[in-house]
């Protein structure tokens, strides 16, 4: 059962992720927040 819970975080992970780069591609985008956002994104992998 915990390796269903896992794999739907993982999931669930890649879904926050894909819904990010698409905000990125999209063009609302500012240098500021790119740098917050990467920090955000490595501080959570840490």
């Amino acid at each position: 059962m915990s390796m269903v819970i896992f794999i739907f975080i993982v999931i669930n992970q890649f879904v926050v992720y894909f819904l990010r780069v698409d905000y990125l591609c999209k063009g609302l985008l500012q240098k500021d927040s790119f740098s917050h956002w990467v920090y955000d994104t490595c501080s959570k992998d840490s």
